[in-house]
């Protein structure tokens, strides 16, 4: 585990880097306040903090207290300092800073209390990785909910989130932004739930004036996503997913790199989806036709940088839909209704076919 030192005496800096390396961990050294203030905002920081008390720039109360007020993740700091008065311990805790160390340091001492702040650390990261499952649980749940009164099924879920994480990840986006990708794609429809039955479960092609009424998904799933801070993604991506980049889509005709990339690469990941699953009016199309299909909507429908990032992942895609395959709601519904799919072209694109 790192830990910053923040001391503006080298020999104590050097002492304390000698200790810290025979423990384990890996020390990163600042000689005042300011500059390691500076490491701090960079991605990946020190958990942990050894913090003098007077130094120049920023002496450690101070920079302690910017560390608590700073919207962050936990950061654990130890100050040293040679006062020992009760109400210099005081002055440091009141800053924040959450143990307190006399000078000169006794090392086994330094060492147990570094072991707290792993141990605090270590707490702090399982209630966060609990809270989070929880709050993904529940975000999959809602949107299993609105695609089953879709009659879409759980693998449709899986296959439009991981479309959208490997183009995230072949663009070079971060870990992050492709995990949260994962996530959220799966909200793109969940404005459906606001659509008539009459037209939603329609087992036909949509009339235009139903088609009108099926477009308002996209609006109403913004309303219901938006101003909640952790749903923002998901937001984004129900507004904008049926966006073109050519500006001709809806349900604002926002254009180019306008369109969140978020919503270009949703985009592309639920039309793809869309042609090789089985509707209604049509037949799941073969994975080779979609390919050549998306390829012609470079520029038009699609971004050429993410039409580019699916081109290079082809065969992914087709390992994914492979490996959720599922029979669908709606093919089961065409078998007792005895509908036959449509053998013409593109007809979920047309304005009458309701996606």
């Amino acid at each position: 585990m790192d830990v910053l030192i923040v001391d503006d005496d080298r020999m104590t800096l050097a002492l304390l880097e000698d200790y810290l390396v025979e423990w384990g961990y890996r020390a990163i050294i600042a000689c005042d306040g300011g500059q390691a203030w500076d490491l701090l905002q960079k991605a990946n920081a020190p958990r942990i903090v050894v913090l003098d008390w007077m130094m120049p720039r920023l002496d450690g109360p101070a920079l302690c207290q910017a560390l608590k007020t700073e919207d962050r993740r936990f950061t654990y700091v130890l100050m040293l300092t040679s006062r020992i008065g009760r109400s210099d311990m005081l002055v440091a805790l009141g800053a924040g800073a959450d143990d307190f160390l006399h000078k000169p340091v006794d090392p086994e001492e330094l060492r147990m209390r570094l072991a707290v702040g792993v141990r605090t650390l270590r707490y702090e990261e399982a209630l966060l990785a609990k809270e989070k499952a929880v709050r993904y649980d529940c975000y999959r749940a809602i949107t299993m909910l609105a695609e089953a009164r879709d009659n879409e099924t759980g693998e449709h879920i899986k296959r439009i989130g991981v479309y959208c994480a490997l183009i995230a990840k072949e663009l070079g986006m971060s870990d992050e932004f492709c995990s949260d990708l994962e996530l959220f794609a799966p909200f793109h429809d969940i404005g459906k739930v606001g659509i008539p039955d009459s037209i939603l479960l329609a087992p036909r092609k949509l009339t235009a004036e139903e088609f009108a009424t099926m477009k308002k998904h996209a609006a109403l799933g913004h309303q219901i996503l938006k101003g909640r801070p952790t749903l923002e993604m998901a937001a984004e991506i129900a507004y904008t997913h049926h966006e073109r980049f050519n500006g001709q889509g809806y349900p604002r005709g926002i254009k180019g790199t306008n369109i969140p990339l978020c919503g270009r690469i949703a985009a592309i990941a639920d039309v793809y989806d869309a042609l090789r699953c089985l509707r209604p009016y049509k037949k799941a199309w073969p994975h080779v036709t979609t390919v050549e299909y998306l390829r012609t909507e470079r520029e038009k429908h699609f971004d050429p940088d993410v039409v580019d990032a699916f081109l290079s992942l082809e065969a992914d895609f087709a390992a994914v839909a492979n490996r959720y395959q599922d029979l669908t709601l709606v093919e089961e519904r065409r078998r007792m209704l005895d509908i036959q799919p449509s053998e013409s072209g593109p007809a979920w694109c047309a304005p009458s076919s309701g996606l």
